[in-house]
């Protein structure tokens, strides 16, 4: 059997950048709003975004693929 290849360095290091930026974007948002930055809030908000962020990633690629091998 084929190994599937959903989830991969690419998607992996794409995955965890997306979480760093919202992050940063997070923290930037309150600090230029001068309301007192709340880490724990920052994190929880970060780390729920990022796994549905790579949910929706991994539904995406699961179906693209499945539409191409039902094309070919």
């Amino acid at each position: 059997m084929e190994k599937s290849k959903l989830i991969n360095r690419r998607s992996v290091l794409q995955l965890v950048s997306f979480g760093f930026a919202v992050f940063l974007i997070r923290v930037g948002m309150d600090y230029f709003s001068n309301q007192p930055i709340e880490g724990a809030k920052i994190a929880t908000e970060v780390v729920l975004t990022t796994i549905i962020y790579g949910l929706l990633t991994l539904l995406f690629d699961y179906f693209s693929r499945k539409k191409m091998k039902k094309g070919h």
